[in-house]
Protein backbone atom coordinates (compact mmCIF):
# COMPACT_ATOMS: atom_id res chain seq x y z
CA UNK A 1 0.00 0.00 0.00
CA UNK A 2 2.91 2.40 0.86
CA UNK A 3 4.41 2.24 -2.65
CA UNK A 4 1.31 1.67 -5.42
CA UNK A 5 -2.12 2.31 -3.13
CA UNK A 6 -5.38 0.78 -2.12
CA UNK A 7 -6.16 -0.05 -5.69
CA UNK A 8 -3.67 -2.63 -6.41
CA UNK A 9 -3.97 -4.18 -3.04
CA UNK A 10 -7.48 -5.26 -4.65
CA UNK A 11 -6.04 -6.63 -7.97
CA UNK A 12 -3.39 -8.80 -5.73
CA UNK A 13 -6.76 -9.94 -3.93
CA UNK A 14 -8.08 -10.98 -7.02
CA UNK A 15 -5.47 -12.48 -8.15
CA UNK A 16 -5.17 -15.19 -5.14
CA UNK A 17 -8.59 -15.61 -5.14
CA UNK A 18 -8.62 -17.38 -8.79
CA UNK A 19 -5.49 -18.74 -8.14
CA UNK A 20 -7.43 -20.65 -4.79
CA UNK A 21 -10.36 -21.73 -7.32
CA UNK A 22 -8.14 -23.17 -9.39
CA UNK A 23 -6.52 -25.06 -7.27
CA UNK A 24 -9.68 -26.57 -6.38
CA UNK A 25 -9.73 -28.56 -9.60
CA UNK A 26 -6.73 -30.60 -8.40
CA UNK A 27 -7.99 -31.30 -5.63
CA UNK A 28 -8.23 -35.68 -5.17
CA UNK A 29 -11.45 -37.20 -5.26
CA UNK A 30 -13.49 -37.75 -2.15
CA UNK A 31 -13.45 -41.58 -1.48
CA UNK A 32 -15.86 -43.57 1.31
CA UNK A 33 -13.78 -44.53 4.23
CA UNK A 34 -14.99 -46.98 7.13
CA UNK A 35 -15.72 -44.91 9.93
CA UNK A 36 -13.11 -45.34 13.43
CA UNK A 37 -16.05 -44.22 15.51
CA UNK A 38 -16.66 -47.28 18.24
CA UNK A 39 -20.02 -45.96 19.06
CA UNK A 40 -23.17 -46.51 16.59
CA UNK A 41 -24.36 -43.27 14.21
CA UNK A 42 -27.19 -43.14 17.00
CA UNK A 43 -25.58 -42.06 19.88
CA UNK A 44 -26.80 -38.50 21.20
CA UNK A 45 -24.75 -36.60 22.69
CA UNK A 46 -25.59 -35.39 26.53
CA UNK A 47 -27.79 -32.58 27.11
CA UNK A 48 -26.26 -28.67 26.15
CA UNK A 49 -22.93 -30.02 24.91
CA UNK A 50 -23.36 -28.77 21.95
CA UNK A 51 -24.91 -25.33 22.64
CA UNK A 52 -21.49 -24.91 24.81
CA UNK A 53 -19.40 -25.46 22.33
CA UNK A 54 -21.38 -23.16 20.02
CA UNK A 55 -21.61 -20.30 22.93
CA UNK A 56 -17.62 -21.08 23.50
CA UNK A 57 -17.01 -20.62 19.79
CA UNK A 58 -18.77 -17.25 19.36
CA UNK A 59 -17.02 -15.81 22.55
CA UNK A 60 -13.61 -16.77 21.49
CA UNK A 61 -14.37 -15.22 18.00
CA UNK A 62 -15.83 -12.01 19.33
CA UNK A 63 -12.88 -11.62 21.19
CA UNK A 64 -10.45 -12.17 18.45
CA UNK A 65 -12.03 -10.22 15.77
CA UNK A 66 -12.59 -7.24 18.24
CA UNK A 67 -9.08 -4.88 17.04
CA UNK A 68 -9.94 -5.11 13.60
CA UNK A 69 -12.20 -1.86 13.28
CA UNK A 70 -9.25 -0.24 14.94
CA UNK A 71 -5.97 -1.86 14.35
CA UNK A 72 -4.40 -0.39 11.61
CA UNK A 73 -5.39 3.31 13.11
CA UNK A 74 -3.95 2.08 16.49
CA UNK A 75 -0.66 0.81 15.37
CA UNK A 76 0.04 4.29 13.02
CA UNK A 77 -1.39 6.75 15.21
CA UNK A 78 -0.38 5.60 18.66
CA UNK A 79 2.74 3.98 17.75
CA UNK A 80 3.27 6.02 14.80
CA UNK A 81 4.46 3.07 12.69
CA UNK A 82 4.63 2.75 8.81
CA UNK A 83 2.37 1.24 6.72
CA UNK A 84 4.94 -2.17 6.15
CA UNK A 85 5.12 -2.08 9.95
CA UNK A 86 1.23 -2.59 10.30
CA UNK A 87 1.46 -5.70 7.80
CA UNK A 88 4.07 -7.19 9.52
CA UNK A 89 2.65 -6.87 13.06
CA UNK A 90 -1.14 -8.36 11.82
CA UNK A 91 0.76 -10.69 9.89
CA UNK A 92 2.96 -12.04 12.61
CA UNK A 93 0.38 -13.52 14.93
CA UNK A 94 -0.98 -15.37 11.73
CA UNK A 95 1.97 -16.95 11.62
CA UNK A 96 2.48 -17.91 14.74
CA UNK A 97 -0.97 -19.32 15.05
CA UNK A 98 0.33 -21.67 11.65
CA UNK A 99 2.39 -22.69 13.83
CA UNK A 100 1.20 -23.02 17.15
CA UNK A 101 -1.88 -24.81 16.12
CA UNK A 102 -0.61 -28.22 14.85
CA UNK A 103 1.18 -28.38 18.04
CA UNK A 104 -1.86 -27.61 20.27
CA UNK A 105 -4.24 -30.87 18.03
CA UNK A 106 -1.27 -32.87 18.99
CA UNK A 107 -1.48 -32.17 22.42
CA UNK A 108 -5.51 -32.24 22.68
CA UNK A 109 -5.05 -35.43 20.98
CA UNK A 110 -3.84 -37.12 24.03
CA UNK A 111 -6.92 -35.12 26.27
CA UNK A 112 -10.55 -35.79 27.02
CA UNK A 113 -12.88 -32.96 25.95
CA UNK A 114 -13.52 -32.27 29.88
CA UNK A 115 -9.53 -31.52 29.92
CA UNK A 116 -9.61 -29.77 26.55
CA UNK A 117 -12.10 -27.11 27.84
CA UNK A 118 -10.24 -26.32 30.86
CA UNK A 119 -7.52 -26.04 28.98
CA UNK A 120 -9.32 -23.52 26.35
CA UNK A 121 -10.56 -21.80 29.11
CA UNK A 122 -6.75 -21.00 30.24
CA UNK A 123 -5.82 -20.20 26.96
CA UNK A 124 -8.95 -17.24 27.08
CA UNK A 125 -7.25 -15.98 30.24
CA UNK A 126 -3.99 -16.17 28.91
CA UNK A 127 -5.08 -14.42 25.73
CA UNK A 128 -6.87 -11.86 28.15
CA UNK A 129 -3.08 -11.00 29.82
CA UNK A 130 -1.54 -11.21 26.59
CA UNK A 131 -3.65 -7.98 25.32
CA UNK A 132 -3.40 -6.57 28.58
CA UNK A 133 0.48 -6.30 27.70
CA UNK A 134 -0.56 -5.15 24.06
CA UNK A 135 -2.45 -2.28 25.95
CA UNK A 136 0.89 -1.46 27.58
CA UNK A 137 3.52 -1.60 24.89
CA UNK A 138 4.82 1.60 23.82
CA UNK A 139 6.67 1.11 21.05
CA UNK A 140 6.07 -1.27 17.74
CA UNK A 141 8.63 -3.90 19.17
CA UNK A 142 6.92 -5.02 22.73
CA UNK A 143 3.69 -4.47 20.66
CA UNK A 144 5.16 -7.37 18.05
CA UNK A 145 6.21 -9.44 20.92
CA UNK A 146 3.05 -9.82 21.99
CA UNK A 147 1.26 -10.27 18.41
CA UNK A 148 3.54 -13.14 18.46
CA UNK A 149 2.47 -14.65 21.62
CA UNK A 150 -1.35 -13.97 21.16
CA UNK A 151 -1.06 -16.16 18.06
CA UNK A 152 -0.07 -19.20 20.08
CA UNK A 153 -2.54 -18.68 21.95
CA UNK A 154 -5.02 -18.90 19.06
CA UNK A 155 -3.49 -21.75 17.90
CA UNK A 156 -5.36 -23.75 20.95
CA UNK A 157 -8.87 -21.99 20.38
CA UNK A 158 -10.85 -22.40 17.30
CA UNK A 159 -9.47 -25.31 15.57
CA UNK A 160 -9.67 -27.17 19.03
CA UNK A 161 -13.59 -26.30 18.99
CA UNK A 162 -14.26 -27.67 15.86
CA UNK A 163 -12.17 -30.76 16.79
CA UNK A 164 -14.40 -31.36 20.31
CA UNK A 165 -17.35 -30.76 17.54
CA UNK A 166 -15.98 -33.50 15.12
CA UNK A 167 -14.69 -36.07 17.55
CA UNK A 168 -18.52 -35.82 19.68
CA UNK A 169 -21.33 -35.71 17.23
CA UNK A 170 -21.87 -39.24 14.72
CA UNK A 171 -21.08 -39.46 11.24
CA UNK A 172 -24.42 -38.52 10.48
CA UNK A 173 -24.75 -35.50 12.07
CA UNK A 174 -20.93 -34.13 11.55
CA UNK A 175 -21.64 -31.81 8.61
CA UNK A 176 -24.71 -29.91 10.14
CA UNK A 177 -22.63 -29.62 13.44
CA UNK A 178 -19.61 -28.37 11.54
CA UNK A 179 -21.86 -25.78 9.97
CA UNK A 180 -23.32 -24.57 13.15
CA UNK A 181 -19.96 -24.15 14.21
CA UNK A 182 -19.04 -22.01 11.00
CA UNK A 183 -21.66 -20.31 11.80
CA UNK A 184 -21.15 -19.69 15.40
CA UNK A 185 -17.79 -18.51 14.61
CA UNK A 186 -19.03 -15.69 11.87
CA UNK A 187 -21.92 -14.58 14.39
CA UNK A 188 -19.06 -13.92 16.89
CA UNK A 189 -16.96 -12.33 14.53
CA UNK A 190 -19.80 -10.26 13.05
CA UNK A 191 -20.37 -9.40 17.48
CA UNK A 192 -16.34 -8.79 17.66
CA UNK A 193 -16.35 -6.43 15.34
CA UNK A 194 -19.43 -4.00 16.18
CA UNK A 195 -18.06 -4.32 19.64
CA UNK A 196 -14.83 -2.75 18.26
CA UNK A 197 -16.32 0.15 16.74
CA UNK A 198 -18.24 0.73 19.90
CA UNK A 199 -15.20 0.75 21.90
CA UNK A 200 -12.84 2.49 20.20
CA UNK A 201 -15.66 5.57 20.22
CA UNK A 202 -16.16 5.32 24.17
CA UNK A 203 -12.72 4.84 25.46
CA UNK A 204 -10.70 6.25 22.59
CA UNK A 205 -8.06 4.88 19.86
CA UNK A 206 -5.22 4.61 22.52
CA UNK A 207 -7.12 2.38 25.20
CA UNK A 208 -9.48 0.30 23.11
CA UNK A 209 -6.95 -2.66 23.62
CA UNK A 210 -7.80 -2.74 27.12
CA UNK A 211 -11.49 -3.62 26.20
CA UNK A 212 -10.02 -6.34 24.09
CA UNK A 213 -8.44 -8.22 27.16
CA UNK A 214 -11.74 -7.76 29.18
CA UNK A 215 -13.56 -9.24 26.45
CA UNK A 216 -11.17 -12.18 26.58
CA UNK A 217 -12.05 -12.58 30.29
CA UNK A 218 -15.64 -12.11 29.52
CA UNK A 219 -14.63 -15.00 27.48
CA UNK A 220 -12.86 -17.29 29.90
CA UNK A 221 -15.97 -16.67 32.40
CA UNK A 222 -18.16 -17.88 29.82
CA UNK A 223 -16.20 -20.83 29.05
CA UNK A 224 -16.24 -21.52 32.64
CA UNK A 225 -19.87 -20.91 32.80
CA UNK A 226 -20.22 -23.46 29.83
CA UNK A 227 -18.19 -26.29 31.43
CA UNK A 228 -20.61 -26.14 34.44
CA UNK A 229 -23.69 -25.86 32.55
CA UNK A 230 -23.43 -28.63 29.98
CA UNK A 231 -23.46 -32.07 30.55
CA UNK A 232 -19.34 -33.56 29.58
CA UNK A 233 -19.74 -36.74 26.67
CA UNK A 234 -18.38 -39.71 28.49
CA UNK A 235 -14.96 -40.63 26.91
CA UNK A 236 -16.60 -43.74 25.03
CA UNK A 237 -18.50 -41.42 22.94
CA UNK A 238 -14.94 -40.12 21.63
CA UNK A 239 -12.85 -40.79 18.05
CA UNK A 240 -9.55 -42.30 19.66
CA UNK A 241 -8.12 -40.45 16.58
CA UNK A 242 -8.20 -36.87 15.73
CA UNK A 243 -7.49 -35.84 12.16
CA UNK A 244 -9.85 -32.51 12.08
CA UNK A 245 -7.01 -30.47 13.78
Amino acid sequence: MDISGFALLCYGATLICLLCALGSFFLPADTARASHKKTPASVSLPKGWLGAIMLVIVLIQAAKMMPQPFYALYVADVLQAPGWLIGATYAASAATLAISAPLWGRLFDRWESTYTLRIIEGVAWLCALTLAMTALANEWMGFLTTRLLWGIWQGALLPVAYALIANTVSSSQLGFALGLGNSAAKAGALLGTVLGGISMGLVGLAHSFWLVALTYALAALGIRWARAFASMPQPSVFSTNTHHN
